[in-house]
């Protein structure tokens, strides 16, 4: 999905990050850095699609994940 985004092809790398997050969070947990990482990755890429309300679910979940999982010093929470 990276690669793709790198190379301006967001529509591709759309379905893609979006198995990578969904595997992530069912593998790892939630509030792993892995899982925290793809969700910023996937929330942004909706964001430049204008996929605002999609970008919003992915950012608020991993949010409130770093949060509880996490901490709230941690700086991945704060980055979320």
């Amino acid at each position: 999905g990276a690669m793709l985004v790198a190379r301006n092809r967001r529509a591709e790398a759309t379905p893609l990050l979006a198995e990578a997050y969904a595997f992530r969070r069912r593998e790892l947990g939630p509030g792993a850095e892995a899982t925290l990482s793809t969700a910023n990755n996937l929330g942004v890429l909706y964001r430049d699609l204008g996929r605002l309300a999609d970008a919003e679910i992915v950012l608020e979940e991993a949010s409130a994940a770093a949060s509880e999982h996490l901490g709230d010093r941690h700086p991945l929470t704060g980055f979320l």
